[in-house]
């Protein structure tokens, strides 16, 4: 797994940013995404392979 940092923006303009572990970076926008919606904008940086 893969610990990305993703900063989100909704509709509403609000901003989050979260880190996220995920195998890919597409999964780790659609956990964002199931949890808060559709980003209005959104960057997703991997920060590299997180060591358990």
């Amino acid at each position: 797994m893969s610990l990305y940092r993703i900063t989100h923006i909704d509709a509403g303009r609000r901003l989050r940013r979260m880190r996220v572990l995920a195998t890919s970076r597409a999964q780790a926008v659609a956990e964002v995404e199931t949890a808060f919606g559709a980003g209005w904008c959104m960057t997703v940086v991997c920060m590299g392979v997180a060591h358990g």
